[in-house]
């Protein structure tokens, strides 16, 4: 019995690096707009990173505000410091003080961030508990198992436009 145990929950924690890992594929994914927005913005292309950055907006805070950087080099005010707002909600420094800059109220951070979805948000909670349950089986031999999976999907992205670079962890 202990054995058929071990082995049921061996697989349902697979199953859970095989979860942590898509939701780690979903992060590189929209990164990878975040990386060609910066790239096309160092370069001037400024049209080609107004693209990547929307395409990122959802999942990285920076992304809203390099989306504003770069309505503020095409010439739109207007759209930059509606994007500027949206990011200084989301408590993003560099906003703040774009906004405050130009003498412009600042919001309140009212908002938080989220961090990428996949189809299987309830899968986590029942993976983790069986890694739990795995990990109480076993005597602790592998206790850093649970505490490892949910680091994983923890990283930063640092963005550089002109002379400010930022932060955000996701």
């Amino acid at each position: 019995m202990k054995k058929t145990l071990i082995a049921l929950l061996f697989i349902l924690f697979s199953s859970a690096n095989s979860f942590a890992n898509g939701n780690e594929e979903t992060v590189n994914y929209y990164k990878g707009f975040l990386d060609r927005g910066i790239e096309n913005f160092n370069y001037k292309d400024y049209d080609n990173a107004l693209i990547n950055f929307m395409q990122c907006n959802k999942f990285f805070i920076s992304c809203v505000h390099n989306t504003g950087s770069t309505y503020l080099k095409l010439g739109d005010m207007e759209k930059a410091n509606e994007w500027y707002m949206l990011s200084a909600r989301y408590g993003h420094e560099p906003s703040a003080v774009a906004l405050k800059n130009q003498g412009l109220p600042v919001p309140a951070a009212d908002l938080k961030p989220t961090k990428p979805q996949t189809n299987n948000a309830g899968l986590s909670d029942a993976l983790t508990g069986a890694i739990n349950a795995l990990n109480a089986v076993i005597g602790g031999y592998n206790r850093g198992a649970d505490s490892a999976l949910r680091n994983r999907s923890r990283n930063a992205s640092c963005t550089t436009i002109g002379n400010t670079t930022d932060c955000y962890e996701y």
